[in-house]
């Protein structure tokens, strides 16, 4: 007898030791595999109503018109405490503005206005001090994103992208269309580099750098838009089209996190069924 309840607890030992690294893999992997759901979510949603009233808008103008070269920028992934005030009435601070999409790694994320620890747990956010990410010349754009996250894969392979790759942001239907031109790596307080270039039209990715911690730099992927004739108020299915036909690259690392999980349900499983036969024993 007391030897089958060593057995039964030596089972459970093994369970939660399994439970504990497999309850974040499982996460990572359900936040990957629901994020093309989520988009469809969000591009239904538009096609059926209108997002934003005459006020909201004549505010994020004020708000571009306010920027002043990246005045106020600080670094979201060390500063948690700073103020932000877009000054947007109505506006909802979990609302999603419009989406990040890069598909040479298969990113579909949210983006959400202030890059804080919350918005980033969700997704990509806007650094608050740059332009909205609305199209503009003289304006520079930037979205922060994780690198890897207990909850998502994120911008794990944000180096995977190349020079020529296409980014886009759908904002509402409005498809704006970029290039990735270049990628540097520099340091928190090179805000300098985030600056807006005159004439030019620019989206900044912003992350850190290298992937594993302490991540002391910062990874820049600096796009440019690109003449499309075809951006404005496309339907749907236009919009899937165009972006599948970009070239998307393999990515290995979310079939790792894919397969962890796989094994560690099943490896509970089995221990589960050894507790059941122990339990049945005479």
């Amino acid at each position: 007898m007391k030897m089958k309840i060593k057995k039964i607890i030596g089972h459970l030992l093994i369970i939660v030791g399994i439970c504990i690294p497999l309850q974040a893999f499982t996460q990572i992997t359900i936040k990957d595999l629901t994020s093309s759901l989520e988009y469809k979510k969000y591009q239904k949603q538009y096609s059926k109503e209108s997002f934003e009233k005459n006020n909201i808008a004549k505010a994020f103008i004020k708000y571009d018109e306010s920027v002043v070269d990246g005045y106020g920028l600080v670094d979201p992934f060390v500063a948690d405490d700073y103020k932000s005030d877009y000054q947007i009435k109505d506006w909802k601070k979990d609302q999603i503005f419009g989406y990040l999409l890069i598909p040479s790694i298969d990113v579909k994320y949210p983006i959400r206005l202030d890059a804080t620890y919350d918005n980033l747990d969700k997704g990509v956010a806007h650094i608050y001090g740059t332009s909205l990410p609305t199209g503009g010349k003289d304006r520079r754009s930037v979205i922060a994103g994780h690198r890897g996250w207990y909850r998502g894969i994120m911008l794990l392979n944000l180096g995977k992208v190349k020079p020529g790759d296409k980014v886009f942001i759908d904002r509402n239907g409005d498809l704006l269309t970029y290039e990735v031109k270049d990628i540097e790596i520099i340091s928190p307080s090179q805000w300098e580099k985030l600056k807006p270039i005159k004439d030019k039209d620019m989206l900044t990715i912003l992350s850190c750098h290298p992937i594993r911690p302490p991540s002391p730099y910062r990874m820049l992927v600096n796009c440019e838009r690109v003449e499309d004739k075809s951006e404005k108020k496309e339907i749907t299915k236009q919009i899937d089209d165009k972006i599948n036909k970009e070239k998307q690259r393999p990515i290995w690392s979310k079939y790792v996190f894919y397969s962890v999980t796989i094994v560690g349900w099943l490896l509970i499983m089995y221990r589960a069924w050894r507790i059941v036969t122990e339990i049945r024993k005479k």
